[in-house]
């Protein structure tokens, strides 16, 4: 094995091990795998807040769907809240999302 093949078989290799796995899904699957996290979260948000808005991350982390949910807090409408919801990626068929406190409790 010459020099430069190995070094570019050992570029490939690392690139290879290195990529997202965002790569390896089709374009239908991410499609499905938004919509899903968007129904989980405005789900888990109904029975808290009103007016909701979810907007979903394009990929998530590598073991969780992620979304920003905003909206009005039903214990106190004018009070405009935005959480973070998480819902489990391996097993986002049946997992369950779930919401952070407002992040106005942060400040």
């Amino acid at each position: 094995m010459t020099p430069s093949f190995a070094a570019t078989l050992g570029a490939a290799v690392v690139l290879a091990l290195t990529t997202p796995s965002a790569a390896a899904s089709s374009p239908d699957a991410w499609d499905a795998f938004r919509a899903d996290v968007r129904a989980k979260c405005l789900a888990a948000a109904k029975g808290e807040l009103t007016r909701i808005r979810v907007r979903v991350d394009l990929f998530g982390s590598n073991s969780y769907g992620l979304a920003l949910v905003s909206g009005a807090r039903r214990d106190a409408p004018g009070v405009s809240v935005t959480r973070i919801c998480v819902v489990p990626k391996g097993m986002h068929k049946s997992g369950k999302a779930e919401l952070g406190d407002d992040t106005d409790s942060y400040k």
